[in-house]
């Protein structure tokens, strides 16, 4: 059962749509309690919703949104609700489909939540905590825009995320952790503008990279990586700009306090770059595990400009940027 309630009237429903629906028809901050179950529903968020509105699950793993084909919950584009507020619900969706899919740049709060596909939308002043991405966070189509949104205590597993397109803007990752055995973070065709991991933890026994910046089409400007531990690099390191745009405003990338520590005997570095293009780089006070082909290095040829150094600690070779 699916409680609804709207100011002083509590009424049951027997689907999260209906429910849904009747919150818009109240024209009132809603909370909707959704009982212990399986709901094989695709829910929308209709674009006339103006209030605030929660979805809580009974209990953390109880309840779970699981169309059979679809995706689980859209937040459609030209609706403008409050805030909508998501928790303890375990959100599925059919096979290449979204758990989540937002349209709208409506702000969402998701706490305690299992996504089983992939998550992606134009979210503004969004939040997710204590979140299991199974699908990845994902920004796949030109219309993406996503910004100001931040992860906290989220754990990223099985799919890495792809940002393949549109624009990511203002992004914080905060004690967040990829398990993944795949490329981890992978931008392939979208602009980045403010991105920050703090205190992240790459914790995969595979040699796998990291965050990997491929795309001669995409601006990349303000990355910073500050307290995060990476481990076992792939054979482009935990970091690699391969290619990107460099923006003419704002720092390149930062890499500081941060700990990299190889599981394996590859030779691999731990940050690379193969851009001519990139600059403005700072990589300060880092410990490197060994690394026999040097820990920073580029591309021959690649000289990267108004790069920072400091002595940083580590057993093998100095870094090789030119």
């Amino acid at each position: 059962t699916i409680t609804l309630q709207s100011g002083s009237t509590a009424i049951v429903y027997t689907t999260v749509q209906a429910a849904v629906t009747a919150a818009d028809a109240a024209n009132a901050d809603s909370s909707i309690l959704i009982n212990e179950g399986t709901y094989a529903e695709n829910i929308t968020i209709p674009t006339t919703y103006v209030h605030k509105l929660w979805l809580v699950g009974e209990g953390f793993g109880k309840v779970s949104i699981s169309p059979a084909a679809g995706t689980a919950i859209s937040i459609p584009t030209g609706g403008g609700p409050d805030t909508l507020n998501f928790k303890n619900l375990i959100i599925n969706g059919a096979s290449g489909s979204y758990s989540v899919s937002a349209g709208a740049t409506t702000p969402a709060f998701f706490e305690d939540c299992y996504f089983l596909r992939k998550v992606g939308g134009n979210f503004n002043a969004t939040s997710f905590r204590r979140c299991v991405f199974v699908g990845g966070y994902n920004v796949d189509d030109a219309t993406f825009t996503p910004s100001a949104v931040t992860f906290s205590d989220c754990l990223f597993s099985t799919v890495g995320c792809t940002w393949s397109a549109g624009s990511l803007d203002n992004h914080i990752f905060s004690h967040c952790t990829w398990s993944g055995a795949s490329a981890l973070i992978s931008v392939t065709g979208s602009d980045i503008d403010r991105m920050t991991f703090i205190g992240c933890q790459q914790v995969t026994s595979s040699a796998t990279t990291f965050f990997t910046i491929n795309s001669a089409s995409s601006y990349v400007q303000g990355v910073t990586f500050d307290g995060c531990r990476f481990y076992a690099p792939g054979t482009n390191g935990c970091i690699y700009v391969q290619a990107y745009q460099a923006s003419t405003v704002g720092p390149g990338i930062i890499v500081t306090n941060c700990q990299f520590k190889r599981l394996n005997t590859s030779t691999n570095p731990f940050i690379k770059c193969d851009d001519a293009d990139a600059s403005g780089w700072v990589i300060v006070g880092n410990a490197f595990g060994e690394a026999a082909d040097g820990y920073v290095e580029d591309a021959a040829g690649v000289s990267v400009t108004g790069i920072f150094i400091d002595a940083a600690i580590g057993p093998n070779s100095p870094p090789d940027f030119n």
